[in-house]
């Protein structure tokens, strides 16, 4: 209904001169958005506080006045629940974070020059997954986006899938950017273990906090990788460069930001060198012997 609409709904009421508990209650039942009815109470209070009821044009009780101000208080708490379903869909459960598919949306809505977009990804989870299970890793998850969030915008962070979070550093350049992330990967670092060993102190799972002497000898670390970006480009445009900064942040040793154009292993020796090469190597070993594995187990000769 438009504001119109509740005005004359509101005129109607006093030109009757007499303001009722009844009179109201058919008012705000005549309105099913929460914000109408909202709008009706403010607009009827706004008018009982006028000169219309000291000149005796309008007569309302004091109580009434009361029983209006509980109404809109209760009608205040209605219209926040409804824009929390509202945008209850557009968030991660877990982390509150928007999700992946609204940041091209909100690249429409505010258009900006130049900033900086960082993926960040969690190093090492599947191993702690697989050690301390997903209520944990979920932990995890949610803490290091309450981390992000202590330093960034609530609008300007992601959780991108998995363990990923996309974040955009606004109104920056490629230096500004990385000493965000660099702040972000500090804080990481430092705290999440704390937030996570505090969530299962106060929690209900006996479970959970047998794990809470190991969880103390933990560091949750991160890699980030991030690309300088224009209007423009969409977010898929912009994570090409970025994705491979992330990949080689990983390649290079994890709990690390890397920049597009960057090159990691500029000032390392030979030795470094092969040893990252042998990593690789070895951890593309490894994939491959799992899925040979998993291709003998379910082979017909095992049948």
């Amino acid at each position: 209904m438009s504001n119109k609409d509740i005005s004359l709904l509101v005129d109607e009421l006093l030109r009757e001169g007499e303001v009722t508990r009844e009179k109201i209650a058919e008012g705000l039942n005549s309105l099913q958005n929460p914000m109408d009815r909202l709008n009706y109470l403010n607009q009827l209070l706004t008018y009982t506080s006028l000169p219309y009821t000291l000149s005796g044009m309008l007569n309302v009780d004091k109580a009434m006045i009361c029983t209006m101000l509980a109404l809109q208080n209760q009608e205040i708490l209605n219209a926040r629940r409804t824009l929390e379903v509202a945008e209850g869909p557009n968030k991660d459960g877990l982390t509150g974070l928007l999700r992946r598919e609204e940041i091209e949306g909100y690249k429409q809505r505010n258009p900006k020059q130049n900033y900086v977009v960082a993926m960040i990804d969690i190093d090492n989870f599947k191993q702690v997954n697989d050690t301390y299970g997903h209520l944990i890793g979920d932990l995890i998850i949610k803490n290091v986006a309450k981390v992000i969030l202590e330093s960034v915008r609530e609008n300007s962070v992601y959780r991108y899938g998995g363990e990923e979070i996309y974040v955009e550093f606004n109104q920056t350049d490629l230096a500004g950017g990385r000493k965000a992330a660099e702040r972000i990967r500090q804080d990481i670092e430092e705290k999440v273990i704390g937030y996570v060993i505090q969530d299962v102190e106060g929690s209900d799972n006996n479970e959970l906090k047998k794990h809470i002497d190991r969880l103390k000898g933990e560091k949750i670390t991160i890699s980030v990788g991030i690309s300088e970006e224009r209007q423009g480009r969409t977010h898929e445009e912009a994570l090409a460069k970025t994705d491979e900064a992330l990949y080689l942040a990983k390649k290079y040793g994890k709990n690390r930001v890397v920049a597009s154009g960057e090159n990691p292993s500029d000032g390392y020796n030979l030795y470094q060198i092969s040893i990252v090469r042998l990593g690789s190597f070895l951890e593309s070993l490894g994939k491959r012997t799992t899925d040979l594995s998993k291709r003998v187990m379910s082979s017909r000769y095992l049948r």
